[in-house]
C-alpha cells in the first residue's frame, strides 16, 4: 500500500438503536433483543442503557431487573443492513470506493479525495452531518491503513491521524485494538501486556510461538508491513464526471441544464478515447442524505452527448417530486459502466440519414419508453420441435448480433416451413384415407377444405427431457383452391394413442 494512502473509518456503534429512535442520543435507555439457545439476551444498547451498566449480550431478564422502564424492540439486521446501504450510497458522493465492514461500519478509501471538500477535515466534517443527519451516531477515524483506522475509531476517540503517525496513535490503545481473539486478550493479559505498545515491543518469534501467526499478521497490518485489501461495493467506473451544486437545486429545468453539462463531458472524453458506451447511470445525491439512480442502456456503444441526454431525460422527468422541504439535489453524477471501442462508422453514398444510427436510436427511444422487453427481436433455439425454435431476446441487447445462420439452398419444391406460424396451434377436424395418411379433408374454424395435393409426413420424435409421450407427423397440404396448410397429427396410430388429433400449424403465401 503506498504511503499516500488514507482510509477513513466509519463505526456506527449505536445503529441498531438509532434505527428505532433516529437520534443520535436517546435519553430513555433501550435495548434490542435476541433469541440465543433458548434464552432471551440482549443485543444491543443505546448510550442510556450503557450509561446504566448494560450491554451486548447479557440476559434480558438481568437487564430489566436493572432498568425497571428499560424499553425492549426486537432485533432486525435486515432493516440495519438497509441503513447501512444506504449510507454507503451517500458516502459514495465523497469516494466510489466505499466498502462494508465486518459489522455496523464503513471503509473508505479517501486518497486524492480530500482536497475537494476543503481537505481531511472538511470531509470527515461533511460526512458526520450527513450520518447525523440521518439520525445515526458516527464514529470516524482517518489514518494510512485501515488496521489503524479501526483500532482509533473504536479503542480511541476517533479523529484524524497524521500521516505516518498510525503507530504512534495506536499505542496507548489496549490489546483488544490489535483486533485478535477475546482469549488471545486474556491469556495476553495474565501476563503483564495491556497496550498495543507493549505487544510491539516484544520479541516476534516468542510472540508467535506462543500465540499463533495471526499475532504476526496483526502487527504487520497495523504498521503498514502488510497490505489489507478493501473490496468496494462496486468497482469504480473509469469515466466518471460530477457537478455540485452550492445550494440543493430542485427545479428540473436545472437538472436538465446539469445533465446536459454532464453528458457532453462524458461524450468528449469517450470520444478521445475511440470508446463508446452502452450502459450509464445518472446518480442524484440529495441534501438528506438519499440517492437515487436513474440507468439507461444503448444498443450499439454511443458517444453522442445529446443521445446520452436523450435516453436519461424521459426517467429524469418521471421521478416523483420529493415533498420534504430543503431535500433538494445538491450532487449530480454521471458514469459510464459499459465502455466498448467504437468500429468504423461507414455512411451510405446519396444520402443524408445514417440508417443503422438511425435504426439504433429508434430502438434506443422505444426501449426506455416502452421497456426494454417490449422491443424485441427474434433468437435460434437448438430444438427441432416447430414452435420452440425462436425465443425473444432484447433488441437493445442484440442489434447487431448475428443471431441466424446461413441460410441453406431454397427447395424447388417450396419452403419446408411456413412463415406464419398459428401460436398455439388450433385443433381441426380431418379425415384422412389411411390412418397414417395426409388428410383428405378437413375442417378449420368451421370451414370445410378439400385436399388436392399432400407432401409427407414429416416425422419429429418428441425431446427426451420433456414427459411428452406423442409424436408428430407433419404434412404440408394445397387445398383446391391453391391454398398451402402445414398440419401435423398428434400421436401415432394404435402405437401411442388409438384416436390422433389433428392440428393447424401454420400457412405458407
Amino acid at each position: 500500500m503506498s504511503a499516500s494512502c488514507r482510509i477513513l473509518y466509519l463505526w456506527l456503534p449505536m445503529l441498531p438503536t438509532d434505527r428505532i429512535f433516529r437520534l443520535a442520543q436517546a435519553e430513555v435507555p433501550a435495548v434490542t433483543s435476541v433469541k440465543a439457545n433458548n434464552v432471551m439476551r440482549v443485543a444491543a444498547c443505546n448510550q442510556a442503557a450503557q450509561d446504566a451498566k448494560l450491554y451486548a449480550g447479557m440476559p434480558l431478564t438481568d437487564a430489566r431487573a436493572l432498568i425497571q422502564n428499560l424499553e425492549i424492540y426486537p432485533s432486525d439486521p435486515a432493516a440495519e443492513r438497509k441503513i447501512l446501504l444506504q449510507l454507503a450510497g451517500a458516502c459514495k458522493r465523497f469516494t466510489p470506493f466505499v466498502a462494508l465492514g465486518d459489522g455496523h461500519d464503513l471503509i473508505l478509501d479517501i486518497s486524492g479525495c480530500s482536497h475537494l471538500f476543503g481537505g481531511e477535515e472538511g470531509l470527515v466534517q461533511k460526512l458526520c452531518d450527513l450520518v447525523r443527519g440521518a439520525g445515526i451516531l458516527p464514529v470516524v477515524a482517518v489514518a494510512d491503513h485501515l488496521s489503524a483506522a479501526w483500532a482509533v475509531a473504536r479503542y480511541g476517540s476517533g479523529g484524524i491521524v497524521p500521516k505516518g503517525e498510525h503507530v504512534t496513535a495506536a499505542a496507548d490503545l489496549p490489546l483488544a485494538a490489535l483486533r485478535l481473539p477475546a482469549e488471545t486478550v486474556a491469556v495476553m493479559a495474565r501476563l503483564g501486556l495491556k497496550t498495543v505498545a507493549e505487544v510491539l515491543a516484544q520479541p516476534r518469534g516468542p510472540l508467535v510461538q506462543r500465540f499463533g501467526p495471526l499475532v504476526a499478521r496483526r502487527i504487520d497490518q497495523l504498521t503498514g508491513l502488510e497490505d489489507e485489501p478493501i473490496s468496494p461495493l462496486r468497482p469504480a467506473a473509469a469515466h466518471i464526471f460530477d457537478r455540485a451544486f452550492a445550494e440543493p437545486v430542485e427545479h428540473l429545468e436545472s437538472l436538465k441544464m446539469a445533465l446536459s453539462q454532464l453528458s457532453a463531458a462524458l461524450a468528449e472524453a469517450l470520444s478521445q478515447k475511440g470508446m463508446g458506451t452502452r450502459r450509464f447511470v445518472l446518480r442524484l445525491f440529495y441534501a438528506d442524505g438519499t440517492v437515487s439512480d436513474i440507468v439507461a442502456g444503448a444498443s450499439t456503444p454511443i458517444d453522442d452527448p445529446q443521445r446520452i441526454a436523450r435516453l436519461l431525460v424521459p426517467r429524469l422527468e418521471a421521478m416523483p417530486p420529493r415533498s420534504e422541504a430543503g431535500s433538494g439535489v445538491d450532487l449530480m453524477r454521471i458514469q459510464a459502466d459499459d465502455v466498448e471501442e467504437m468500429g468504423p462508422q461507414q455512411g451510405r453514398l446519396g444520402t443524408s440519414i445514417d440508417a443503422p444510427r438511425a435504426l439504433a436510436d429508434l430502438i434506443d427511444t422505444l426501449s426506455e419508453r416502452l421497456g426494454v422487453a417490449s422491443v424485441y427481436r427474434l433468437a435460434p433455439v437448438d430444438t427441432h420441435i416447430p414452435g420452440r425454435q425462436t425465443r425473444r431476446v432484447p433488441a437493445l441487447h442484440a442489434l447487431n448480433a448475428s443471431l441466424w445462420p446461413q441460410a441453406g439452398p431454397r427447395r424447388a419444391a417450396g419452403p419446408l416451413r411456413p412463415l406464419r406460424l398459428l401460436d398455439p396451434p388450433e385443433l381441426i377436424h380431418a379425415v384422412a384415407g389411411v390412418p397414417d395418411g395426409p388428410p383428405a379433408r378437413f375442417q378449420w374454424r368451421r370451414v370445410f377444405y378439400q385436399v388436392a395435393f399432400a407432401e409427407g409426413p414429416e416425422r419429429i420424435a418428441p425431446e427426451w427431457w420433456r414427459e411428452e409421450e406423442e409424436s408428430y407427423d407433419y404434412f404440408r397440404v394445397e387445398d383446391l383452391e391453391g391454398r398451402g396448410f402445414w398440419l401435423f397429427r398428434k400421436g401415432l396410430y394404435e402405437r401411442e394413442t388409438s384416436s390422433p388429433r389433428w392440428f393447424m400449424h401454420g400457412l405458407f403465401g
